[in-house]
């Protein structure tokens, strides 16, 4: 049974075993992940979240980040997703596009300051629940589950969650099977959501409703057999084609954490060679009040995810190439600042960006575009984005990600705090709890 096979060989491989590169990039992951969780915690959405869990009277199991809020561990692992993946600034599988961090360690972080794990255990169930995820999002398929309207984080992120907390409570093979199995029975997320608040609560539910499978299962509850390859089972209902053999192969050969990306643009992954391309417009000197015109060929699901044309505040901005485009002519990036509900609603982005035009062609990958700038001087200039930077071929330097580490914490945090915490995650295999880290996390100065 296909389950079970997948349950057995994540139960017994063991978390020693995780040294090395992986143990690096989980650290690269989790750096990334919290500038953006700390940049986020004071959505507006956050609160409504957290006077919801007031309302039930949550217990105070584990720390909301940027505050000294404690809240029970579903809540925590809610909030805690929720402002990590707000900006659409998170790191990214880009086979399955699956954005590996935001479901997995908001799971973590509450159960190991509740349960006092060490930061070096923390890091290797990380890998193993990012490798489950990931092998869950394979054998459903890019264009079979996510491309059909599934929420591919929130569905394969809720069985990386629960991966990730069995191994930490040393689910043995049966209790694994089962923790995937009740996984299954609440996996859920739809793309529709994209461009509000629900979008990021449900993948806060991916890490919440993980935590919650692997707590039951530790109890005893029991699920189906065969929860994935049944006749009726997940991967039938959600997926066109699954295929199963990323369920079936061995652990430890590869680690598809080491196929990680991370984003330099605050919006969806696909937008970003269109970006790439208008901020190299710029730096040939070109600036928007020479634009007549601007044409992006680009892959089609770039329109299908990102065709926003004309948003209206940050969440609509995000899924918007032709924002993108815009800002990243006028300003030369397009980070948190560059997608705040001011800057979508400016005069002058408003402006060039009503002179961007999309195109989707089946001769653009994923990863490329082809942008033409026509100039009132009657010129047209051509810019092909080949190899995007973030990509595996041009990855975002430690130092990158650290300078967009310091970008989204800079209007809560001193650099001092800063500091400290950027070399408490540098040396997080080495940190006996998480104590120290909930305290630097605390938002010191005012936005």
């Amino acid at each position: 049974m296909i389950t079970s096979i997948f349950a057995t060989n994540l139960a017994e491989y063991p978390l020693e075993r995780v040294l090395g590169p992986p143990i690096h990039e989980a650290k690269k992951c989790f750096l990334n992940w919290l500038g953006n969780a700390l940049g986020a915690h004071r959505h507006p959405s956050m609160d409504m979240m957290l006077n919801v869990a007031r309302a039930l009277n949550a217990s105070p199991q584990a720390t909301v980040l940027g505050t000294s809020i404690k809240t029970d561990l579903q809540f925590a692992a809610i909030l805690n997703g929720m402002s990590s993946t707000m900006w659409d600034f998170d790191d990214t599988l880009m086979e399955a596009i699956i954005h590996p961090s935001a479901p997995v360690f908001p799971a973590l972080v509450a159960w190991s300051e509740h349960a006092g794990v060490p930061g070096k255990r923390l890091l290797q169930a990380f890998v193993l629940g990012v490798e489950a995820e990931a092998r869950i999002g394979l054998c459903l398929g890019r264009e079979a589950h996510y491309e059909r309207g599934w929420h591919i984080t929130s569905t394969a992120g809720t069985f990386g969650a629960a991966a990730a907390i069995g191994k930490l409570l040393s689910l043995s093979p049966a209790q694994m099977q089962h923790a995937m199995g009740i996984a299954s029975a609440q996996a859920a997320g739809l793309r529709e959501m994209f461009g509000t608040s629900t979008k990021p609560m449900q993948v806060g539910k991916a890490a919440a409703n993980g935590l919650l499978a692997a707590l039951l299962a530790r109890e005893g509850l029991t699920s189906a057999p065969r929860p994935l390859e049944g006749k009726t089972g997940y991967a039938y209902l959600v997926s066109t084609a699954p295929d199963f053999r990323p369920l079936q192969a061995p652990w430890g050969e590869s680690w598809q954490i080491l196929r990680n990306t991370y984003k330099p643009f605050a919006c969806g992954i696909v937008a970003h060679p269109s970006i790439d391309a208008a901020i190299r417009l710029r730096q040939r000197g070109v600036t928007a009040s020479e634009i007549v015109a601007i044409t992006v060929r680009v892959h089609p699901l770039t329109l299908v995810l990102t065709g926003k044309p004309e948003p209206t505040d940050t969440l609509e901005a995000i899924f918007s190439v032709q924002h993108g485009v815009a800002v990243g002519l006028l300003d030369g990036k397009a980070g948190q600042r560059e997608y705040t509900t001011e800057r979508v609603r400016d005069a002058d982005v408003v402006t060039l960006r009503r002179r961007v035009t999309a195109i989707a062609s089946q001769e653009v990958a994923i990863d490329q575009a082809v942008l033409e700038a026509a100039l009132k001087s009657g010129g047209v200039i051509r810019i092909v984005v080949d190899k995007v930077i973030g990509s595996l071929e041009n990855p975002l330097t430690e130092k990158a990600l650290e300078e967009k580490f310091l970008d989204m914490t800079a209007p809560y945090l001193s650099p001092e705090r800063q500091a400290r915490i950027v070399d408490f995650v540098w040396r997080l295999e080495e940190q006996p709890s998480f104590g120290e880290f909930f305290r630097l996390c605390e938002s010191d100065r005012e936005a």
